[in-house]
């Protein structure tokens, strides 16, 4: 039998685009058949690929009853209003619900605390006078002028708790809502440098911090917290340098350089895969889910540049992770090869080999 060309039927205009219906997760858009209409020469059947977009999700800002913005956010990321929305006489303290991992539409209501309109003077002569517990309450905040540099909110935390570097008894102890946060997170990725994530405790984040534990609770509220907020500023920091990496390349050439850049980093920086290792160990995978996804995405859209079966992109995203992490793996514990160079080479080689086959095969 003479081979012969078949006419798409979409391109002929004999049925309607075909249509797959978007999950919670991804969007989809017919790309074309897995097999081409030329050369049939038998009853042949093609099926339909669809190519998949993060699905977004609105993310209403809500001040009681009024809409403040409306913005876009992709499943399972974070949204992000655009102005920094401000009320006469209050803090805005944060968003409920968290305002991450969005996973299908979402209002959020500004939290506010109320802020203290007498000025420091008074604040003081409150406290010579014994009357600052009836004038002020805990959780209230000030803002503390710090001129061109900006304001940082400073919040009462307790009364008479804290001693003084004269023995004396704080009659307000104060944070900065924020800062100390941050500056507590940081000491703790200093930590986790030097000696491993692992080395990192509740116990000694604060002895090196010169606090006692049960004053942590005031900016972490427990190791589990700690564990979260370390490993996910590890995940992010390593995802960022990798999506640099990756932008703008062909399918091909952003896989293979996913692969040796995720490979690369989490040799120069031990804190990148230990944070793989422990998140299992530690119970938190579900806390980390927006790194991952992110992580997890940089690989599935070039595989779906180049796989052709809609099904097995999923299949090769996840043996492709296995592939990468397995390597780090045995790298990290010497079991492969004497020299890291070595290894290195040999890694690099078979993942040009997996990428290259597994173009060849979709073709």
């Amino acid at each position: 039998m003479d081979a012969r060309d078949a006419v798409d039927p979409v391109a002929g205009g004999r049925i309607a685009t075909p249509l797959k219906p978007s999950d919670v997760s991804y969007e989809y858009t017919f790309r074309g058949w897995n097999s081409s209409f030329t050369n049939i020469r038998a009853n042949k059947t093609l099926t339909a690929q669809y190519t998949s977009t993060v699905r977004q999700y609105d993310v209403r800002f809500w001040d009681g009853d009024t809409l403040l913005a409306t913005v876009s956010a992709p499943y399972n990321g974070n949204a992000v209003i655009p102005f920094e929305p401000e009320k006469e006489g209050y803090y805005l303290d944060d968003w409920n619900p968290a305002c991450t991992y969005i996973r299908g539409d979402t209002d959020c209501y500004a939290q506010w605390l109320p802020v203290i309109q007498d000025d420091w003077a008074a604040i003081l002569a409150s406290e010579d006078n014994n009357t600052y517990k009836s004038q002020y309450s805990i959780g209230d905040i000030k803002m503390l002028d710090l001129g061109s540099e900006g304001s940082i909110a400073m919040q009462i935390v307790g009364f008479d708790k804290d001693t003084m570097e004269d023995g004396r008894i704080a009659p307000i102890s104060w944070i900065a809502r924020n800062a100390m946060k941050t500056a507590r997170l940081v000491k703790a990725i200093e930590l986790a440098r030097e000696g491993g994530i692992d080395s990192v405790t509740y116990n000694g984040l604060a002895r090196e911090l010169g606090m006692r534990p049960q004053s942590m609770y005031r900016y972490v509220p427990d190791l589990k917290a700690l564990r979260v907020a370390l490993l996910g500023g590890f995940l992010n920091e390593l995802v960022d340098k990798i999506a640099d990496a990756t932008e703008g390349l062909a399918p091909v050439d952003a896989l293979r350089t996913f692969a040796v850049a995720l490979y690369d980093e989490c040799h120069a920086n031990r804190c990148y895969y230990e944070s793989f290792a422990l998140m299992h160990r530690y119970e938190i995978i579900e806390d980390l889910r927006e790194p991952l996804t992110r992580l997890v995405e940089l690989a599935r859209k070039p595989l779906a540049g180049i796989i052709r079966d809609e099904g097995e992109i999923g299949r090769y995203t996840q043996l492709m992770m296995a592939v990468i992490l397995g390597y780090a793996q045995m790298a990290q514990k010497t079991f492969v090869v004497e020299s890291l160079a070595d290894n290195r080479e040999t890694y690099v080689k078979s993942i040009e080999e997996f990428i290259d086959g597994m173009a060849g095969a979709s073709r």
